[in-house]
């Protein structure tokens, strides 16, 4: 029986690259409270790379639990600048604030992928890119804002690197993937270990 592959995740982002290489796939939404675990995080010293892994296995072992036998990918992002972590706006006011904390600076995005299968964790790694926004205007702001639509107040940094997102930046680097918000290159190695994809 072909192993049914579930991404643990509704991110149009996280679709799409598993889409681009051909891995055929279905989603379940989890029931991970994501506060709740950043909350846990130990205070003062801002970890992207704990929280990214911490979420990503958190989501992946809840929908496992759910689907016996499913081989789960659970995934997460989180954005750090200056030992703060930059989570999604929500709203334009909140953010109109983040776009302002971040331009002119460079800001870390934590990519993280866990993947399990009947609540035990058998892969899992994480990822950053360094991002370096330009030192635009508020009505430059005004005018991304307008431009980019409310998906991006769902995006932690305020972009979507496959969108607009290059009218902010003076400097990026790190793969495509690992800002969209995936690290493909090690997940595919790892399905291809499980005899899942061609070698």
């Amino acid at each position: 029986m072909e192993q049914r592959i579930i991404l643990a995740s509704g991110s149009m982002a996280r679709k799409a690259l598993l889409e681009r290489v051909g891995v055929a796939f279905e989603t379940s939404g989890h029931d991970v409270d994501e506060s709740a675990i950043a909350a846990s995080m130990p205070v003062g010293h801002v970890d992207g790379e704990a929280l990214s892994l911490a979420l990503s296995r958190a989501k992946a072992l809840d929908v496992s639990r759910r689907h016996p036998g499913g081989l789960v990918i659970g995934s997460d992002q989180v954005c750090t600048c200056e030992n703060r972590i930059f989570n999604k706006p929500g709203t334009r006011e909140q953010a109109v604030r983040d776009l302002q904390a971040l331009r002119g600076k460079t800001h870390q995005l934590f990519s993280a992928v866990a993947v399990a299968q009947d609540g035990k964790i058998l892969f899992e790694v994480c990822e950053h890119a360094d991002m370096t926004l330009r030192l635009f205007s508020d009505s430059f702001i005004e005018h991304y804002l307008d431009m980019a639509g409310e998906d991006v107040l769902w995006c932690c940094g305020v972009y979507q690197i496959e969108r607009h997102a290059l009218l902010l930046f003076d400097g990026m680097v790190g793969r495509e993937d690992v800002i969209m918000g995936m690290p493909m290159l090690p997940l595919l190695a790892f399905l291809r270990q499980q005899g899942i994809l061609e070698v």
